[in-house]
């Protein structure tokens, strides 16, 4: 009797371990997955900035040097076109 109730403490000892390990395993699992995508929200992020910003680059936001084209009159919509090579 008394072998009997070691072997069934030690089952449910041993399940318990087990149930532990698993749990465990799982958690650090589904824990890795929310990083890899909180990692991949953030290197589309910065790609998009990066876009962005050389999209503003080149219809000439925040640049210093002169103007390829410059306004001719008061007009909005006339402008002349200023070569580079001139």
């Amino acid at each position: 009797m008394t072998t009997i109730l070691d072997i069934l403490g030690s089952v449910v000892i041993g399940g318990i371990i087990l149930f532990l390990m698993i749990n465990f395993s799982v958690f650090q699992s589904s824990t890795s997955s929310s990083s890899d995508a909180n990692l991949q929200i953030q290197q589309n992020a910065k790609t998009l900035a990066e876009m962005l910003s050389y999209d503003q680059r080149k219809i000439g936001y925040n640049y210093s040097a002169n103007p390829l084209i410059t306004a001719e009159s008061k007009n909005f919509f006339s402008c002349r076109y200023r070569s580079r090579w001139h």
